[in-house]
């Protein structure tokens, strides 16, 4: 069983040099809970980092991983799929971090990404003191976490990246797995009654015509430099319409980005269990998930 060691640190415009840590990062095999990443709207945002055991040496890569709850709710170990994840990726000897992120309607889009931007130039910025290869960071998040984690994938450095800390530090990512995520905020095709409340507290406005709902969606952003992306989604989602999947996968096909989209035959949102399997099954699903992780960054 992995020790559990609780740690609060300060890391504000922390350089990621030498003398923040040993070179060798902490022992493996332990987790560290609580670390402060950045600073934002005066707040401290926090971030758990699970290690990978074995002998401290090589740099080991790190998954970040984004909570979903339609950028209004969730913590950063509630989710269901980050439970299911974290051992297959630790025991392929990738690191999990699962960051916090702030909340509409207290905080307005595009707080949730320049949080989660944040994050990864904490890592990248960490990557001496934590033992982490700072050219092997991926990210991974289910329903609003997989629309952060695509958006961190299309997007380019520079842009939604906040003043939350690390300044001059990339906050590219290396692969990226959506789990059912909104794709295009635009679209008028598939959303459930509702989704329209939901956007005007995300982001300001539920008008498909917006240019903000343009800025806030992956497909827009999609150029030939993206990262490698693995696509899940359910064929029975009635949240976040397929269709929304199958477009990014399209624009990622067209743009020559390496990107796969896996559909999920009787999936519904989240792929929760039900009377019925689904195809594939969820075990081969987690194994998908962490090959791919493996293999990009690794």
């Amino acid at each position: 069983m992995a020790l559990s060691l609780v740690l609060v640190a300060s890391c504000a415009g922390e350089s990621g040099d030498s003398a923040t840590g040993p070179p060798a990062g902490p022992p493996r095999g332990i987790t560290l809970r609580a670390v402060k990443f950045c600073s934002a709207a005066g707040s401290d945002l926090l971030l758990d980092l699970h290690l990978p055991a074995g002998q401290a040496g090589p740099r080991v890569p790190v998954a970040l991983f984004l909570h979903g709850g339609g950028w209004t709710s969730g913590t950063r170990d509630d989710s269901r799929w980050l439970g299911l994840l974290r051992e297959p990726l630790l025991a392929r000897g990738i690191a999990v971090a699962t960051a916090d992120y702030r909340l509409a309607p207290e905080h307005r889009w595009p707080a949730q990404l320049e949080d989660a931007k944040c994050a990864v130039r904490f890592l990248r910025a960490s990557a001496e003191r934590f033992g982490f290869d700072s050219d092997a960071i991926g990210a991974w998040g289910s329903s609003a976490g997989g629309h952060l984690a695509a958006m961190l994938g299309t997007t380019e450095p520079g842009a939604f990246e906040g003043d939350g800390g690390h300044p001059g530090v990339s906050s590219r990512v290396h692969a990226v797995v959506d789990l059912w995520g909104p794709a295009d905020l635009t679209s008028r095709e598939g959303w459930p009654p509702g989704h329209e409340a939901v956007f005007r507290l995300v982001f300001g406005t539920s008008d498909p015509d917006s240019p903000v709902l343009a800025a806030a969606s992956p497909v827009f952003h999609v150029t030939a430099d993206d990262s490698p992306f693995l696509i899940l989604h359910g064929d029975e989602d009635a949240l976040v319409p397929l269709r929304q999947s199958r477009a990014l996968a399209d624009r990622l096909d067209a743009a020559g980005v390496e990107a796969r989209l896996v559909v999920v035959e009787g999936g519904d949102h989240g792929l929760t269990p039900r009377a019925h399997p689904f195809t594939p099954s969820r075990s081969e699903l987690i194994g998908t998930i962490a090959a791919f992780f493996e293999t990009r960054l690794r």
